[in-house]
């Protein structure tokens, strides 16, 4: 029994799952949609009083509660971008979502820390695909930011 267990536990690290070759969206989201369309999929979400901004249901990963928004560029009612927030950050916070970002999306092209101005830090992790880009990024140790967005406008014509 004890064997048996120890193959499955080997198994699952010796074939690391594939990561995806594009991110086309996220959730029931996906590029190209429109706000209309989303609302029909987060029957809970609500505006911000624009046809380009969709505020949905607040979702939890692990300790971290993240607010989530959806929108469009400016004049357009077609997503291009999901945002996840979350004020109450923390350096392990962060580092746990990256964990997890890594184990689905692989590692990021990039990571850099910047001072953005005298007294805020900011590190930005980057991801990208062929129709999106992923963002990661820390403030000062407190502010986490999550953001997919759209690459490529090819992208935005998928419905």
């Amino acid at each position: 029994m004890k064997l048996s267990l120890l193959l499955i536990l080997m198994a699952g690290t010796a074939f690391p799952q594939a990561k995806p070759q594009d991110v086309i969206g996220w959730g029931k989201i996906k590029w190209g949609m429109t706000i209309t369309e989303a609302r029909s999929v987060y029957p809970s979400a609500t505006g911000d009083g624009t046809r380009e901004r969709l505020t949905l249901e607040p979702i939890q990963v692990g300790e971290l509660l993240l607010n989530v928004s959806v929108s469009g560029r400016t004049g357009s009612d077609r997503i291009a971008r999901v945002e996840l927030s979350s004020m109450d950050g923390s350096f392990r916070r962060f580092d746990r979502l990256k964990v997890l970002l890594m184990q689905k999306y692989g590692p990021p092209i990039d990571e850099s820390t910047r001072l953005e101005d005298a007294n805020t830090t900011v590190t930005t992790l980057i991801w990208t695909f062929p129709s999106a880009s992923i963002l990661l990024t820390l403030r000062q140790g407190r502010v986490i930011e999550l953001e997919y967005l759209v690459t490529d406008d090819e992208a935005l014509g998928l419905l």
